[in-house]
């Protein structure tokens, strides 16, 4: 009887392949996550040195708004303009105050204000908004505002000047009762010694925000000039980090100096005069949050407001020359670690394709060892 043969077909030694492949698949997870933790570490010191820079531009920016204009009152303080009496006597002057302003474009306006209740404000027509407002002629660069008390009679006059300081046209407005004894500008400076910043507020004139650098006098005169803050908001608007991120400034009662949306700066009071907002009067509930917080301490870290988790930084604007303010910069985590989460998803998925192409191999191999 002949001998008969059957085929085996090699059986393979598939635990051990399916513990290698095993291991390898958790091997490339496991580097994913490494990945992932690292690029997370990388990004989120990249944003901290980024908020840091951000604060060092503003720090730098402020500095340059209110030195210039600083050292030029230290001058004019002791100029003859400052112990006029009449107009007359001051219109020659105007160019000096002129100078100031063109070479410093932060400033909204010059001003000096005397003990007997007159007033001098020489302020740049630039913008049509404001020429319109004051109904200035054509060919107006330069607006005045004087108040007088001659022979005991308060008169109040526009004028309204060329480039070169040629006058175009003269005549009397309406009193709006405006004192500069009465105003906080003016009572600070007498009070105190050297140039005194008041806290920021909406200018009575024109309605844009700031603060008002102040100089008395020998004999009582105070010289003042209004400096805008919208340039801060452009910076913040500038530097942000990502679509959603919240930059803001503000001062130590919460009240908002910059922001990278200024039109929602503004409120009014029950009176109806024009404010400057808080912090939880944006609009903004994540703000609002962040408000009832201890807000009047440094902090690099995160915050879970509203259900979300926020890389946060807040740093105080230390500068002799601005009231004290900080800088807040709110960015959601899961935006500026996107591109860590990018890294940590493909190379799970490339662990994963390459598990999927060793699988075969694997076959191949055991088959040849069976």
């Amino acid at each position: 009887m002949s001998e008969q043969h059957y085929y085996q077909a090699p059986r393979g030694n598939w635990p051990q392949t399916l513990a290698i492949l095993s291991l390898l698949a958790l091997a490339g997870i496991a580097l994913a996550i490494y990945q992932y933790h690292q690029h997370s570490r990388v990004i989120l010191s990249a944003g901290n040195e980024l908020t840091q820079r951000i604060h060092q531009q503003i720090s730098n920016h402020l500095l340059a708004t209110y030195e210039a204009p600083r050292q030029a009152l230290v001058l004019l303080q002791h100029d003859v303009l400052m112990n006029t009496s009449i107009l007359a006597q001051r219109r020659p002057h105007l160019h000096k105050l002129a100078s100031v302003l063109q070479h410093n474009p932060q400033l909204n306006s010059i001003y000096i204000g005397w003990p007997d209740g007159d007033y001098m404000m020489l302020r740049p027509l630039h913008s049509l908004t404001l020429r319109e407002r004051f109904q200035a002629p054509e060919g107006s660069v330069w607006q005045l505002w004087h108040i007088s008390h001659e022979n005991g009679r308060r008169e109040v006059i526009h004028e309204f000047y060329t480039a070169d300081m040629r006058l175009l046209a003269s005549g009397p407005v309406d009193d709006e009762n405006y004192d500069p004894r009465k105003r906080i500008w003016y009572q600070q400076a007498l009070q105190q010694d050297g140039v005194v910043i008041t806290p920021p507020y909406v200018f009575f004139s024109t309605s844009e925000y700031g603060t008002t650098l102040a100089l008395a006098g020998r004999q009582q005169q105070v010289i003042a000039a209004d400096v805008t803050l919208h340039n801060l908001s452009a910076t913040l608007q500038q530097a942000r980090l990502t679509d959603t991120s919240e930059m803001v400034i503000y001062d130590q009662q919460g009240t908002v100096l910059a922001y990278h949306e200024p039109q929602r700066m503004l409120g009014t009071t029950q009176s109806g005069q024009q404010r400057l907002r808080r912090l939880d009067e944006l609009g903004s509930t994540l703000l609002a949050a962040f408000a009832e917080r201890d807000i009047y301490t440094e902090m690099i870290g995160s915050l879970v407001l509203e259900g979300r988790v926020w890389q946060v930084t807040r740093h105080r604007l230390q500068s002799e020359r601005f009231p004290d303010a900080w800088l807040a910069v709110l960015v959601p985590q899961n935006e500026l670690l996107a591109e860590a989460y990018r890294v940590r998803f493909e190379s799970v998925l490339a662990t994963l394709l390459i598990t999927l192409l060793l699988l075969p191999v694997a076959w191949g191999i055991s088959r040849m060892r069976g």
